[in-house]
């Protein structure tokens, strides 16, 4: 597609337009003001153009030979330029475009092409089928989200159930049985404790009485001990036998 260089547009004018390697784009025009100093219209090459959608930048000036007013019906023959990951974008961009063309006429008293009537009858459509599939999906989102409360409701009144079946566990026998009363063996034991613990005292008191004599009886003095002198005796003399 090749634009008319010598075709003037107006401001705010929907177009087609392609600046360097990008692909053709829906765009609206921005002219800068229409008389110069001297009263003359200034003559460019190029014309500064706002794109639609997310084209990287807002505005960009573009050559007037790759700008051709707008007609949806050029869509087919732009369609091939655009990448598959740009292709959501791409028609979100045309979808707004060709609202805001419609705008416009109306604005003006303009009557728009048919195929821009075609195409924003076709648009109203779409958009209706989007908000179709869009409610459908919140129902879907929440119904599953009343089957996970339903279920968790289900799993707190079995919880609440067990608490019951333990509460009824720890109720207090009926008043036609008797409690079990260990008071005798209790008190039993009790005596038998007491007596053990006063046999335990006993001995213990044997032993300090024990221990208290030994200890008095290390405390007395012991007698001295005097030993005796013993007789001097005479030296016994051996008699020699005269011969």
């Amino acid at each position: 597609m090749e634009g008319d260089s010598e075709y003037e547009y107006e401001d705010g004018e929907c177009v087609w337009a392609k600046y360097a390697d990008y692909p053709w784009w829906p765009g609206q025009i921005e002219l800068p003001p229409k008389k110069t100093k001297r009263g003359r219209k200034p003559k460019h090459k190029t014309i500064q153009v706002r794109w639609f959608g997310e084209f990287g930048v807002p505005t960009n000036a573009v050559q007037k030979r790759f700008v051709i007013p707008w007609d949806p019906d050029e869509i087919d023959r732009v369609y091939v330029e655009v990448d598959e990951e740009d292709v959501t974008t791409f028609q979100e961009s045309v979808d707004e475009c060709n609202t805001v063309y419609m705008q416009l006429c109306e604005e003006q008293g303009v009557e728009p092409l048919e195929s821009a009537v075609v195409y924003d009858k076709k648009d109203a459509q779409r958009e209706k089928t989007r908000k179709t599939v869009t409610g459908n999906k919140k129902k879907k989102i929440s119904k599953s989200r009343k089957t996970k409360n339903s279920s968790s409701d289900e799993y707190n009144e079995v919880e609440s159930g067990d608490d019951s079946e333990q509460e009824e566990k720890d109720l207090p026998p009926p008043p036609g049985l008797e409690p079990f009363d260990d008071t005798e063996n209790a008190t039993e034991a009790d005596g038998e404790n007491g007596a053990e613990e006063e046999e335990d005292e006993e001995e213990d008191d044997d032993v300090m009485t024990e221990r208290k004599r030994s200890l008095r009886s290390a405390s007395k003095p012991k007698p001295e001990v005097v030993a005796k002198a013993k007789p001097k005796t005479k030296p016994k003399t051996k008699s020699v036998k005269k011969v």
